[in-house]
């Protein structure tokens, strides 16, 4: 278990919060990326950030 997705090595997380991360053809986020406003990276990793946070907080709480 990682405590954030970055770290987590197998994630396809990093293509799509970093702008200079080389294109993969393995991960296209035009799809997901294309139901955030601009800036979308940014947009996109706020919302799983803040997913995470009320899943850990959630899971501390019971």
């Amino acid at each position: 278990m990682v405590e954030r997705p970055q770290e987590y090595g197998w994630s396809s997380y990093q293509s799509y919060v970093q702008e200079d991360i080389e294109e993969s053809t393995l991960v296209n986020t035009d799809k997901i990326l294309g139901n955030f406003k601009e800036p979308k990276r940014l947009k996109y990793q706020g919302f799983v950030e803040d997913g995470v946070i009320k899943d850990v907080v959630g899971l501390l709480n019971h």
